[in-house]
């Protein structure tokens, strides 16, 4: 095993709760590696999972808006796999152009990015754990380490390796509300081990999902059974027989719905649109059409000079909006 690269950002502040890893530069939305259900943003799901997941050039993770330690390492092969020092820890597929940096929800890259080799696909080992000991990692500034390396299709699904505490809070699935936070985490986990396993087309079982998702058969029955999964996803099979084979279907993203409301006092147009007149056509009443003027040259302009339009050279006399601050 060789370490590449090493990137230390030891003043990381996310944004909206979620840490944010992506593609530089962002690729082009038509060049996919593999489903498009694993682009960014494809499926209507609660970011990051409980503790992190990745897809086609973007990882998310969870994150308190908070000051954080993250390093980020290149490797050529499996790293060490000591974890007993860290308080959660999860392994993932990651496809990727090979050069990534820290990013926010809403904007650019933060920080140096780190190349991680050719494009391709990647293992990513994202580990978590509290600056202080006996913090709670949810609400405090954490230490988080990303650890990258080649591997060739079609890739092992997501593992969960280790918590601090349970996938969900234990409660039977008819007790939680359609917005309780641990069961959609928990649901978006069940939907990105879907979406890998039909890449490497891994067979899906109750039992399969327990073992990736270090929990039990009747956690997982209870999670895709909370009213929150149907929008996200549904399944077919035997939910009585932890080992019968499961087809677990991944709903895409609806667009968004456009409502338009009207204004007081404004009556909703019927008519078409009125069109300018022209040659031809009778002339608005009250307009009155003028013959344009033939350009004078301004005093003092040279010869073949255009006169400027401005102060600065631009319509109307303001600044060039690029040029505004």
């Amino acid at each position: 095993m060789s370490l590449l690269r090493v990137v230390e950002n030891q003043d990381y502040w996310p944004e909206y709760g979620t840490f944010v890893l992506r593609d530089v530069p962002r690729p082009d939305p038509g060049q996919r590696r593999v489903g498009e259900l694993l682009a960014e943003y494809a499926v209507d799901t609660q970011p990051s999972g409980s503790l992190a997941r990745a897809g086609d050039g973007w990882v998310e993770g969870v994150a308190a808006d908070n000051q954080h330690t993250v390093r980020i390492e290149a490797h050529d092969a499996p790293p060490d796999g000591d974890l007993s020092e860290w308080d959660d820890a999860v392994e993932t597929p990651f496809a990727s152009w090979g050069v990534v940096s820290l990013g926010l929800v809403l904007g650019g890259a933060v920080g140096e990015p780190i190349e991680l080799g050719p494009p391709g696909l990647y293992r990513l080992l994202f580990t978590r754990r509290p600056v202080s000991a006996g913090d709670d990692p949810e609400g405090r500034p954490c230490e988080y380490r990303l650890r990258f390396w080649p591997v060739d299709a079609p890739p092992e699904p997501p593992r969960w390796l280790r918590r601090t505490g349970p996938l969900v809070d234990g409660r039977p699935a008819a007790e939680q509300g359609a917005f309780h936070g641990s069961y959609r985490r928990a649901i978006t986990d069940i939907a990105m081990l879907a979406l890998w396993a039909a890449e490497s087309a891994t067979p899906v079982s109750l039992g399969w999902l327990a073992d990736r998702l270090s929990t039990t058969t009747a956690t997982i029955r209870g999670i895709v059974e909370h009213p929150w999964a149907e929008r996200v996803l549904t399944v077919d099979g035997d939910l009585d027989d932890a080992d019968a084979p499961l087809t677990v279907t991944v709903l895409a993203r609806r667009p968004a719905a456009v409502r338009v409301t009207p204004v007081p006092g404004i009556p909703a147009r019927t008519a078409a649109p009125a069109r300018r007149a022209t040659p031809g056509r009778r002339a608005t009443p009250g307009v009155r059409a003028i013959a344009a003027r033939p350009m004078v040259k301004r005093q003092g302009a040279q010869e073949g000079q255009t006169p400027s339009d401005g102060p600065d050279n631009h319509p109307g006399g303001e600044a060039d909006p690029e040029q505004k601050s």
